[in-house]
């Protein structure tokens, strides 16, 4: 199954482009344009809104219950202690904001433990909205590893095209050759600051918000280095296919410490919609 790699990234794009270069100048870095564009990704951003109502089947949802398609039991431990549900993804409404994802149907997130991380699910449904069944959870439900209170609530959200910046911090071994002058970056306190501003406006970090084909802040490895680590194939061959940001909200997302969780995918397992060998990795500070 050919892929493009390039389609993942910001360059190529005018509208991505565009963005880019409008921070840059914003943030008086417009000098690191040309190598921010060699590596920023053409990426969609999640930003939740309100409160789920439930009176639409099939939106995209961020925790509270999932609307199942038929056949599709939600998931249990051994133990038959409930998973978590992180997110469902409606494809049509982002199809026109990038090429790379499956056009049509639903992108389902569960993780069975969010301690250990061994064990996680994603999976693609096209069943029509109109059979979707939405989940209702037992009064005595338990999580694995968790209690009752480990359900989140149900968030609506809107997508919107962003550009996600490569994290710089201990990353000289990561950005080489041409692209090491970005870590000049790093060597300069004020150009530092300015850099920081600029991923958050880009993320909507502050907010909050969620991301598909981003770059993820590591203190160590980057999630698509622990998925080559784990299940084969080059870094560069990893795709950050959603990553969730820890929230403010009540009972909302919280990973370790206030840290974000990533669902990684290789690129040609991508272009064949297998999503059966997705990695999982969780970065907190």
């Amino acid at each position: 199954m050919p892929v493009a790699p390039a389609q993942f990234l910001a360059q190529g794009d005018d509208r991505y482009t565009e963005l880019l270069a409008v921070a840059c100048g914003k943030h008086k870095l417009k000098r690191y344009l040309p190598a921010l564009l060699r590596v920023a990704r053409r990426t969609v951003r999640y930003r939740t809104t309100e409160p789920e109502d439930y009176a639409q089947k099939g939106n995209t949802r961020f925790g509270g219950a999932p609307d199942l398609p038929p056949g599709m039991a939600f998931p249990l431990s051994d133990d038959g202690n409930h998973w978590r549900f992180y997110a469902q993804l409606n494809l049509a409404e982002v199809a026109p904001l990038q090429p790379y994802l499956p056009r049509e149907g639903m992108l389902y997130f569960f993780g069975e433990d969010q301690e250990s991380l061994e064990k996680s699910l994603v999976v693609h449904f096209t069943a029509p909205p109109t059979s979707l069944v939405t989940y209702a959870y037992p009064e005595d439900i338990q999580f694995e590893n968790g209690s009752a209170d480990d359900l989140y609530p149900g968030l609506k959200a809107f997508a919107e095209a962003t550009v996600s910046v490569p994290n710089l911090y201990r990353a000289q071994d990561r950005w080489t050759g041409r692209d090491a002058v970005l870590m000049k970056i790093e060597e300069n306190e004020k150009l530092q600051k300015a850099y920081w501003a600029l991923d958050e406006e880009l993320s909507g970090k502050e907010e909050s918000c969620h991301l598909v084909n981003a770059h993820v802040f590591t203190q160590h490895k980057t999630p698509e280095e622990q998925a080559s680590d784990a299940k084969g194939g080059l870094p560069g061959e990893w795709i950050n296919l959603l990553t969730l940001e820890s929230d403010r909200r009540p009972n909302g997302f919280c990973f370790w410490d206030a840290g974000t969780l990533t669902y990684s995918i290789h690129m040609k397992d991508l272009a064949l919609g297998d999503f059966s060998r997705v990695f999982v990795s969780l970065e907190s500070s």
